[in-house]
């Protein structure tokens, strides 16, 4: 079984079960080059919880629902795949400078 199926099978969904541990878990789990012990520090030490909270209020602020998502001065576009849309609104923002 693997690491989703058997985590679904057992996690309480009225209890966190996100942790540290379960992270490294998956992290472990896939082919991927992280070093875990500098991922498991950094989840102890909150090493990035600055960044995190600026970003959640950039959420807060921006109404961000989704990632990407495009702002072209302080606009956020509706589609962030739609290179046509934002090569208008980067040119329309400089016409009006």
């Amino acid at each position: 079984m693997g690491f989703i199926e058997n985590n679904q099978a057992t996690q309480n969904h009225d209890e966190p079960w996100v942790t540290p541990e379960t992270l490294i878990d998956v992290a472990h789990s896939i082919d991927a080059d992280i070093n875990l012990d500098v991922l498991a520090t950094d989840m102890i030490n909150q090493t990035y919880l600055n960044q995190v909270q600026q970003d959640m209020a950039l959420v807060d602020t921006y109404n961000v629902s989704q990632t990407p998502s495009i702002m072209v001065d302080n606009i956020k576009l509706d589609d962030p795949f739609d290179y046509e849309q934002i090569k208008r609104a980067i040119e329309q923002k400089l016409e009006e400078r």
